[in-house]
């Protein structure tokens, strides 16, 4: 359960764009999920992917891909992610590249 609050708490400073504070509940969430090894991966993978469009938001490009890039292929190899969500990332991904040009 704590790490669904950290995903939350993370979200909400995410709207807020206090995007500083996201990434840290965002990073510990990530940990947590890491940590626990949790049979179900899609804390773990959200968690993830969270943290790399988190830094996009915060300019920091290359950490962006490298987290959306691990996120992504977690996301093909679950076999249950929508592929609405697998799109969203490509998306990002694809922003984030485009930036680095």
């Amino acid at each position: 359960k704590i790490i669904d609050i950290l995903l939350s708490v993370g979200n909400l400073c995410h709207l807020r764009e206090n995007y500083e504070n996201a990434l840290l509940f965002f990073k510990e969430a990530h940990r947590r999920a890491e940590n626990l090894m949790q049979s179900s991966t899609d804390r773990y993978t959200y968690a993830i992917i969270k943290v790399g469009r988190t830094y996009s938001k915060l300019g920091r490009n290359n950490d962006a891909i490298s987290f959306l890039e691990k996120g992504l292929q977690l996301q093909w190899n679950s076999g249950v992610t929508d592929d609405v969500d697998i799109a969203q990332t490509l998306i990002e991904l694809g922003d984030n590249y485009f930036i680095l040009k």
